[in-house]
């Protein structure tokens, strides 16, 4: 009987090395739900490294999100509100639940911990830039369809997010904000895009008649300064707007809400301008109510019952696409 010959190959350990180290990630980010087709719902908690540091955000994953969904980047001075339900801010993970679209919540740079403020620098822009686009390519999103919000201090790098002619939102939601006077004087080649504004005329953190300064020595736009450069700048018609007040859903609140609409110029792009007043800092929300204090008061202002601030971000913006993407 002539025995079989058995052939035995020697794979060099530095290939078998390799091959396994490939298999260990690859692992590893189909089971985060990065590159899986169907990624996994709920919180993924990832960082980038952009510019040498590391930059941590949240994707929250809706269970029957849709090919191509879109996208709400929402920059909040307090990311963690939307985890523990405090303020209006923790409506965004319902909505995205109910409304299919990807939101992503980066956290910011300035200090420690996850309610670090947002710059309005050209690095922390860059940095914001490339987390979404570590989304875009993991998901495959609509890019005609990615909208920003933001609340607070993150309103401050949303508007220097907008004034990139670059920016490839179709629609922006700013709440308790107004712009930095150093983005007013610097701004070039603004692409006008729908934007809308809500803010508080008593909020005392972002003041609607006053100049409010930050503790970086940048100075703050009064609000109502602030909607009306917005207004010019998006090319829009600055007189007789469409003026109409929401339903008094609280009378208890000591709020009212005035929506002023201003229509889009040629080549220009509509403005909404909500008005809370009465209103504090806090967004307005009838679901995340956060317990009045004297405290509070002094600090933040009143909050507002009369809306549920995300929805109305989110009915506003998603009407809109970006025009020239493929």
């Amino acid at each position: 009987m002539v025995a079989t010959p058995v052939i035995i190959v020697k794979a060099k350990p530095r290939l078998i090395l390799c091959v396994a180290v490939m298999f260990s990630l690859l692992f590893h980010l189909v089971t985060a739900g990065w590159l899986a087709a169907e990624p996994r719902p709920g919180w993924i908690d990832r960082s980038i490294r952009s510019s040498g540091e590391e930059r941590r955000f949240m994707v929250f994953v809706p269970s029957n999100l849709p090919p191509d969904p879109p996208v709400v980047l929402c920059l909040s001075g307090d990311p963690r509100a939307m985890l523990t339900g405090a303020g209006g801010g923790a409506e965004w993970p319902a909505l995205a639940r109910r409304e299919r679209f990807l939101l992503v919540v980066p956290a910011g740079v300035n200090g420690p911990g996850r309610s670090r403020s947002h710059g309005t620098d050209d690095h922390d822009a860059l940095s914001i830039t490339s987390l979404l686009d570590s989304v875009v390519r993991a998901f495959s999103v609509d890019p005609s369809r990615i909208y920003l919000a933001a609340h607070g201090e993150g309103g401050l790098a949303a508007a220097r997010l907008l004034l990139d002619p670059a920016a490839r939102f179709a629609a922006a939601a700013l709440f308790s904000s107004a712009l930095p006077s150093g983005l007013a004087a610097g701004s070039r080649g603004h692409r006008p895009r729908p934007l809308m504004l809500v803010n508080g005329t008593e909020d005392p953190l972002v003041p609607w008649e006053q100049v409010a300064s930050r503790s970086s020595g940048q100075t703050v736009m009064p609000a109502r300064e602030s909607v009306a450069w917005w207004v010019v700048a998006n090319r829009a018609e600055p007189s007789a707007p469409a003026l109409s007040m929401l339903p008094d859903l609280d009378p208890w609140d000591g709020c009212r809400i005035r929506k002023a609409v201003y229509r889009p110029l040629m080549g220009g792009a509509p403005v909404v301008a909500c008005t809370v007043v009465g209103g504090g800092h806090a967004m307005p929300s009838r679901r995340h109510t956060v317990e009045e204090s004297a405290a509070k008061r002094r600090f933040v202002g009143r909050s507002c019952r009369d809306a549920e601030g995300a929805l109305l971000a989110w009915e506003f913006m998603k009407r809109f696409r970006l025009s020239g993407t493929p």
